[in-house]
């Protein structure tokens, strides 16, 4: 474990002293500055809670050589080789000692993955759309059907009590004729 950790650590070592060597000794060299400024509370905000970085800006000391391109940021202590010959990236981290090997293989191959994970949840994202759009048309079909069923029975009742509502009307006007005959015999 140890000797995994000092060859780790050499190898950190050697790519930061490649790195640094070749920013003394670069073609082009460029130091590059970045500050964002937020305006009113925002900005009081991020100014007091975003440290150094915030206030002062993140400084960047870009280098390229050849075929290589040293990318070091200052304050968070990390870089970036890319060289183009050996189509690798380099992911430096000075404070760790470390770094991280990628091929531009795969890096293609990562984006390529993203896009057909892109492609299947646009695909799920139309397929749920139009099974939403099914269930709605569904659902307005049964509230049409309700709603005819409703009127039906409205109707229904209507002439059921417009009926009732004559039959009682003849009924008074029979009990009142009945009234005055009984009345006229009296």
């Amino acid at each position: 474990m140890n000797r995994v950790r000092i060859v780790t650590t050499a190898a950190a070592v050697a790519a930061v002293l490649a790195a640094t060597t070749h920013t003394l000794r670069a073609d082009v060299r460029a130091d590059e500055k970045t500050r964002v400024e937020f305006a009113g509370m925002l900005g009081r905000m991020y100014n007091l809670f975003g440290g150094k970085a915030a206030r002062e800006g993140v400084t960047t000391s870009v280098a390229v050589k050849g075929d290589r391109k040293a990318t070091l940021n200052s304050e968070s202590q990390t870089g970036q080789i890319i060289d183009l010959a050996e189509e690798k990236v380099y992911d430096l981290d000075l404070k760790k000692k470390s770094y991280k090997v990628t091929t531009f293989a795969e890096l293609r191959r990562r984006m390529e993955e993203a896009q057909k994970k892109a492609e299947e949840d646009k695909k799920a994202a139309a397929k749920l759309e139009k099974e939403r759009a099914a269930h709605d048309a569904e659902v307005a079909k049964k509230n049409a059907e309700l709603a005819k069923k409703k009127a039906e029975e409205d109707a229904k009742r209507d002439k059921a009590l417009a009926d009732a509502a004559a039959r009682l009307k003849e009924a008074q006007q029979a009990y009142q004729s009945e009234m005055e005959k009984t009345k006229v015999k009296k």
